[in-house]
């Protein structure tokens, strides 16, 4: 991955052009977003989701030079900007609240829970023997119902038999009072704690067990 933005990076460089880091959804697991991961500094950012604090919202950042290009207060005004809910109030002051509470000790915390969800989803994994596995970074993972993690996106394509699979375990999981996206993907909040973690692993597991049973049944039929 840092290989890849690098490559990006030097690429742009070189040839004149800007470097756009999409962070909307990234941004969230660290202070400084995936640049940090990466190493690399963008021309302009792209935030989104998390900066809004549940309110939707959309901004971008970027090298004095190219944001000036956006400047009202030009002379000649290069790129002009402007939107229904440009500077929403309600927007502003939500976000505003946000990343101000949303620090360095923040990010760690839902950063560790992530990890200790994925660290006891492997553990369930490996007890029922599912074919299944889970990727993530910082304070976002996703279940996958294959034995390797796909690469690309053709590997993270679901075919109609997995996909009932995950109908299946999202059912099982929505019973057990955890309402999942179909991708079965999560972000981890900052309001949650160990409790809601330890429940999420404890009914994946409950999950992962009756998927191979119901898998073992269907092949006996």
């Amino acid at each position: 991955e840092q290989n890849y933005a690098h490559a990006l990076s030097e690429w742009t460089h070189r040839n004149g052009a800007l470097l756009v880091l999409d962070e909307v959804v990234t941004f969230r697991s660290e202070v400084g977003g995936a640049q940090t991961w990466f190493d690399v500094c963008p021309d302009i950012t792209a935030m989104g989701k998390t900066i809004g604090g549940g309110f939707p919202v959309g901004a971008i950042a970027g090298r004095a030079d190219v944001m000036d290009t956006l400047n009202p207060r030009r002379e000649r005004l290069l790129v002009p900007h402007s939107g229904t809910f440009s500077a929403n109030p309600v927007t502003m002051t939500a976000g505003l609240v946000t990343m101000r509470l949303y620090d360095q000790a923040a990010v760690d915390h839902v950063n560790g829970l992530a990890e200790r969800a994925m660290e006891g989803i492997r553990a369930a994994i490996a007890a029922t023997g599912i074919r299944a596995c889970v990727t993530g970074r910082g304070s976002m993972f996703r279940v996958h119902l294959k034995e390797e993690p796909p690469q690309n996106y053709r590997e993270a394509y679901s075919p109609p038999d997995e996909l009932a699979r995950k109908v299946f375990l999202l059912d099982h999981l929505f019973d057990s009072g955890l309402l999942m996206i179909n991708t079965v993907a999560a972000t981890i909040s900052t309001v949650m704690g160990e409790a809601e973690i330890d429940h999420l692993v404890n009914a994946m597991g409950e999950g992962f067990a009756r998927l191979v049973e119901h898998d073992r049944t269907a092949l006996a039929g």
